[in-house]
């Protein structure tokens, strides 16, 4: 269960940033085009998008940037979520999109062939979990080698959204958990105020 907000800040727009941080985990204060241009992704590619939420926030879009010849793995250990996903990709008409369900803190649990994705997209999910080695064997298991990795998570700063300071994650300390598991740091960008993102490759 996520926490509650605690700041300080009087803001106009806060009670809107709240709202939206509680209900996806600050996803929708994402550019999801923005996003995916960093993450390169291309037509035919084969996506797994690691705790993608019922929202489709990321989902849909990446499903239209790969068309009917790629794949989104669309993964969350929560089964309305998938369910929610499932629905709307058959209203929609994109079957491409594929739910997983698998917790990913367990490293092989994602019924997904080995070294078969093109591209792993970490949205807003580790400052949710605590194992977040795992998480990163479990996208490098999946990876293509030259495969790349992009996660985007909340600065390690207060701020007047957001969890509470001690859940964010260190993205040095990321970096240094990346290096003894094959997966090359490349580049890192401000993907919002409030979010950093950081792009990894397998070796």
């Amino acid at each position: 269960m996520r926490r509650a907000i605690t700041t300080d800040y009087q803001l106009p727009l806060l009670p809107m940033l709240s709202a939206l941080y509680e209900t996806a985990g600050g996803t929708r204060l994402l550019d999801p085009e923005f996003i995916l241009a960093q993450l390169d992704v291309e037509v035919d590619q084969h996506i797994g998008e690691f705790g993608c939420g019922g929202g489709g926030h990321f989902t849909f879009p990446l499903a239209r940037r790969v068309g009917r010849g790629g794949m989104v793995y669309a993964v969350d250990v929560v089964p309305d979520v998938l369910e929610s996903l499932r629905r709307r990709a058959r209203v929609e008409n994109l079957p491409q999109i594929q739910v997983i369900h698998s917790n990913l803190e367990v490293i092989g649990a994602a019924a997904i062939p080995e070294e078969s994705i093109d591209r792993v997209l970490c949205v807003n999910i580790l400052f949710q979990n605590i194992h977040h080695d795992h998480i990163f064997k479990e996208a490098q298991r999946l990876l293509k080698v030259s495969g790349k990795l992009l996660v985007v998570d909340w600065r390690q700063e207060t701020g007047p959204v957001g969890p509470p300071l001690a859940r964010r994650v260190n993205l040095e300390q990321l970096k240094a958990v990346a290096s003894t598991i094959g997966l090359h740091f490349e580049s890192e960008f401000s993907a919002s105020v409030w979010h950093f993102g950081a792009l990894f490759s397998r070796q």
